[in-house]
């Protein structure tokens, strides 16, 4: 028997980042949308840490991030 709309479950929200223990300077790896995960450096961190710029090599050097990004952000060491 098929399911219908009412009968699926709904997936829980993805939780938010927890990028508290990241600093500038800190040499981190980030992986987006199931895109090979790449090297760079945090550039700066709100009070909150709910947005990251992190220096990454190519085009556009300086990106930002929020805390609510699908993107997986982690210390490289």
């Amino acid at each position: 028997m098929k399911k219908s709309m009412d009968d699926t479950e709904m997936l829980p929200a993805r939780p938010a980042a927890d990028w508290t223990h990241l600093r500038p300077g800190q040499p981190v790896t980030v992986a987006e949308n199931g895109h090979p995960a790449r090297t760079g450096t945090i550039d700066a961190v709100t009070t909150d840490a709910s947005i990251l710029w992190v220096r990454l090599p190519g085009i556009a050097p300086r990106r930002m991030f929020l805390h609510t990004d699908p993107v997986d952000i982690r210390s490289a060491h």
